[in-house]
């Protein structure tokens, strides 16, 4: 999920690029023709020599929700104001039931609140939109602060707002994951951040039910020499017959 959530945060808007299907000239990411833009690394990764120097990258893994009402507030973060910020929130859905109503199973929102002012921005939401809601049909939310001013601080908050899902599924967590890129100071203080956590010498968290490796037989005896081929039996087929002539 934080592979997806950093080259979601990395990729590029193609607004302005001319879109076959269209005739015409795309907007602004996402839409259903360039999805999230271009990937670009030099946009998920501080790379010396090919992003800013004020660019940087914090990121919260291995989230987790089992109830719907819970949240994390994720906070340490300040803009320079010398760029945008990208906040993004990836979450893998449980499968649904076909010719349901709704698209997702479970249900996470990203809010991002800006102070001073209280400025509450949700996920998939232009930065200015009047009426702002959250979103209920994608499992990816993203936010994206295009000019915050010098030393506001940026509050990331998730919310587990519904979570549905079916009884074979309530072992499972909800899992999810964060990354913020772009031009900002100070670090994601939660122990879901493992540059954070490491430095206070927590254990960052990891999966509850980590992958099994296959059951591998062991090497067996060399294998026992092939037997001689049989010898090859007479032919069985039926001589030709022979041509008269009339």
């Amino acid at each position: 999920m934080l592979l997806k959530a950093l080259i979601i945060a990395g990729a590029k808007s193609l607004e302005g690029g001319i879109a076959m299907m269209l005739g015409g000239r795309m907007g602004p990411a996402p839409d259903g023709f360039q999805g999230w833009g271009r990937m670009t690394l030099s946009g998920a990764l501080p790379l010396p020599g090919f992003t800013d120097p004020g660019f940087r990258l914090q990121v919260a893994d291995w989230g987790s929700f089992s109830a719907a009402g819970e949240s994390t507030v994720l906070e340490g973060l300040n803009a320079t104001g010398t760029g945008p910020v990208k906040v993004v929130l990836v979450y893998y859905d449980f499968p649904g039931l076909t010719l349901t109503g709704g698209a997702l199973v479970n249900n996470l929102d990203l809010v991002v609140e800006v102070n001073p002012g209280g400025r509450r921005v949700f996920g998939n939401q232009p930065e200015n939109a009047t009426k702002p809601r959250p979103d209920s049909i994608n499992p990816v939310e993203q936010v994206l602060l295009s000019a915050p001013v010098a030393g506001s601080a940026i509050r990331i908050i998730v919310n587990a707002t519904s979570l549905p899902s079916s009884i074979f599924d309530q072992a499972t967590t909800q899992r999810w994951a964060v990354a913020v890129v772009g031009h900002f100071a100070g670090t994601l203080r939660s122990p879901l951040n493992p540059a954070w956590a490491v430095e206070r010498g927590m254990t960052p968290p990891r999966p509850s039910n980590p992958p099994q490796e296959p059951d591998v037989p062991p090497p067996s005896e060399p294998d026992a020499p092939l037997p001689p081929p049989r010898p090859g039996r007479p032919s069985r087929r039926r001589p030709p017959l022979p041509i008269t002539a009339h």
